[in-house]
């Protein structure tokens, strides 16, 4: 159960923290917003990675295991919506318009939701490998799909350009490698 709050509450981290970026409070410098989106994608989004692997190696005996994964990444992506549109419809500090609100709620919900299956898939594919291989090579995917999926739905553009991959791709799949090694070395997966 602490894992499953712990998966869920980085998503929500992520939200509030990009809500900050493109609100006027935030008011970065685009060398201090790129600092701070690395920061974001590294620590929260590769910790929601490793969060939904240790649940993976939870349940991986369970017979229930596919529906249970399935209903964590479309709660993941739930989460993901609400908060984004609590954060940022017009009665908040953020104040964004409607259809902004819904484009990046949508786009949360679509990334999160996606990016999900697409790791899960993958880590279960890859279930006979090392615990570190099924950890690296299902957050690439991962984190490709959560990129341009989020790019397509919140700003209408799904590119793998160079930007986004420096900018999102990196920093999610070396948050995603840290975290999933840290909670190796530790023992806390596997």
């Amino acid at each position: 159960m602490a894992f499953i709050a712990l998966y869920l509450t980085s998503i929500v981290t992520i939200n509030i923290l990009y809500s900050i970026i493109i609100s006027p409070l935030g008011n970065f410098a685009p060398n201090q917003q790129f600092i701070f989106e690395f920061c974001i994608e590294f620590i929260f989004i590769g910790l929601s990675l490793g969060a939904r692997d240790k649940l993976h190696e939870i349940w991986k005996n369970s017979r229930t295991l596919f529906r249970d994964m399935v209903l964590l990444v479309f709660l993941g992506g739930g989460v993901g919506y609400i908060s984004n549109f609590l954060l940022l419809s017009d009665d908040t500090i953020i104040s964004m318009s409607e259809d902004t609100v819904h484009r990046f709620a949508r786009g949360s919900f679509f990334a999160f939701a996606g990016s999900g299956l697409i790791n899960f898939l993958f880590y279960h594919l890859l279930r006979r490998k090392s615990l570190l291989n099924k950890i690296m090579f299902s957050n690439i995917p991962a984190t490709i799909i959560d990129t341009l999926l989020f790019s397509f739905f919140a700003f209408g553009v799904a590119s793998l350009a160079d930007y986004a991959i420096i900018h999102s791709i990196i920093p999610k799949v070396l948050g995603g490698l840290f975290w999933g090694m840290l909670l190796v070395k530790f023992r806390v997966i596997g």
